[in-house]
């Protein structure tokens, strides 16, 4: 074992593992070494210099740690081990029979996340063999570790794998290992995690043909060559475009990995802050600097509550957007050469709101590639990225039922449209309440409210209000004011203000209303 510390002199030591199972061919012998000299009054004279060694033999894996120790001067202790069994223990057993243990690859050095597993991450330098050691079949089962390479090669490494670990499933993409068959050949099928974020029966057939073309070995995502970055198209689904977002426009981007599935908010802020400056140079040489800040504000269609005090503006730009190659994924190797050291260079100051820094590459539906666009051709805009519940975690408890509730102000008579419910998110807005609560009897569920779309509301609905069946006209009826008006009725457009006091009454109030006014009796 070694010991090594910083400079420090009151720096912690740290024990390192440099050889096990060692054995001693030859004890400690003297041996002489001729070493040269020289000086100003004795000249250049040789002497003999005492060496005091030790042969040992170390395992094969085990020269290059115990060589590196020794060039570094490092103290190395040696722990000697008793070979005499105890008393009335049982003899040492050999390990148990193959059939019970199995050979698995360990890994030499690190895989960084993101990199493609290739052999010479198994391979030690020393012996120009792979690591490999034994592992009961119960083990593997329930860690899920990969026994054969093959399997792994051309894998993408979901995170950082230290090096002397099992390499195991769930240390990959998703997908991304190949199945071994029957005749122990494998199957190039890249189920990447970004086919799980299809949605829509419209894409069946297009869902169909992905995994079909992936699983075939002459088209299918894993890379031809071992080692090679497999090509970014191949991670992004059906239905889905990617584009490439700078991560300082993206607020927690370090936090992304791929398969992540997100929402997508864009804001920018509605206040501008102008500096003015003025310098008044007086006949005596003093010179007078008055400095003024300005502060104005955009105008915005946007609410009191729903803009933060008229200050900024949130739009879903991106619903169910896929991550598919988040920050530190490697660009091609082309590319890191022209850029060198500016490929990950932070932007500070004024160039921080630039489109520059180290992309992520996030896939977005079909459906929000204007409106991803348009954001991003937007200055000073920041995104946010907005988890939700996986679809498998979704539902709620036993005594609970999900509500449906407004997105946004909906005025009465108007057609009840996804867009209308939605706003600009393309997920229902819900709440969950208690089955239970005498203020929700009537809410309607999302489940329900899938019935009533292009439907005409009866009356106006608030930003967070739930529905129920009374707030809907009965199908058929065609949007507008004109279908609030019964048989026999007629409605009239009236000015604002025109009549006095209407603004304090509420929706189907009762009303009668009066005219008043100045008489003037007839002259002669």
């Amino acid at each position: 074992m070694a010991s090594t510390s910083s400079n420090a002199a009151d720096s912690a030591t740290e024990p390192i593992l440099l050889a096990q199972g060692s054995v001693v061919l030859k004890p400690v012998y003297v041996r002489n070494e001729a070493t040269t000299s020289s000086s100003l009054t004795q000249g250049k004279r040789v002497q003999n210099v005492p060496k005091y060694e030790v042969a040992i033999a170390v395992a094969p894996d085990d020269v290059i740690p115990l060589q590196s120790a020794l060039n570094k001067s490092l103290e190395i202790t040696c722990i000697a081990h008793s070979l005499q069994p105890s008393d009335g223990s049982a003899e040492p057993r050999p390990l148990e029979a193959d059939a019970k243990q199995s050979q698995v690859p360990v890994t030499v050095r690190a895989i960084l996340a993101y990199d493609v597993v290739s052999r010479e991450a198994f391979v030690s330098p020393a012996t120009r063999r792979m690591r490999m050691e034994s592992l009961s079949q119960q083990e593997i089962d329930r860690q899920g570790i990969i026994t054969s390479l093959d399997e792994a090669l051309g894998a993408v490494a979901r995170h950082d794998i230290p090096a002397g670990r099992f390499l195991r499933k769930s240390d990959l993409l998703s997908g991304s290992v190949r199945p071994r068959l029957e005749n122990g050949s494998h199957t190039n099928v890249e189920g990447s995690a970004t086919a799980n974020g299809i949605r829509g029966a419209t894409q069946f057939a297009s869902m169909s043909a992905y995994h079909n073309a992936l699983q075939d070995p002459t088209t299918g995502s894993a890379p031809t060559t071992v080692g090679d970055r497999p090509a970014i198209t191949r991670f992004v689904p059906p239905g889905y475009t990617a584009f490439a977002i700078p991560w300082n426009r993206l607020y927690g981007a370090e936090h992304l990995q791929i398969g992540d599935e997100l929402d997508l908010l864009a804001s920018y802020t509605l206040e501008s802050e102008d500096e003015e400056e003025e310098v008044e140079t007086r006949p005596d040489g003093t010179v007078i600097t008055r400095k003024r800040s300005d502060i104005s504000t955009r105008e915005t269609l946007r609410t009191w509550d729903e803009s933060l005090g008229l200050r900024g503006e949130p739009w879903f730009v991106a619903s169910d957007a896929i991550v598919v190659g988040p920050v530190g994924f490697p660009a091609p190797a082309a590319a890191l050469r022209a850029l060198g050291e500016s490929a990950n260079r932070e932007t500070s100051g004024g160039a921080a709101n630039s489109l520059s820094g180290p992309p992520l590459l996030i896939a977005v539906d079909d459906r929000d590639v204007e409106t991803m666009a348009a954001a991003l051709a937007t200055q000073r805009v920041l995104f946010t990225a907005a988890f939700h519940p996986s679809a498998a975690n979704s539902g709620g408890e036993s005594r609970t039922k999900r509500i449906a509730i407004a997105a946004q102000d909906i005025a009465a008579y108007e057609q009840f449209a996804d867009t209308v419910w939605n706003g600009n998110r393309r997920r229902p807005v819900s709440r969950i309440v208690a089955s239970d609560d005498a203020r929700f009897e009537k809410a309607l569920t999302v489940d329900e409210m899938s019935g009533l779309e292009f439907r005409v509301l009866r009356r106006a609905k608030r930003r967070g209000e739930f529905f129920t069946a009374d707030d809907f006209m009965p199908g058929g009826t065609e949007p507008g004011v004109a279908a609030a008006a019964s048989a026999g009725e007629t409605i009239f457009a009236v000015a604002d203000r025109e009549i006095e006091g209407l603004d304090a009454f509420q929706a189907e109030d009762l009303v009668t209303i009066l005219v008043r006014g100045v008489i003037e009796p007839p002259t002669g």
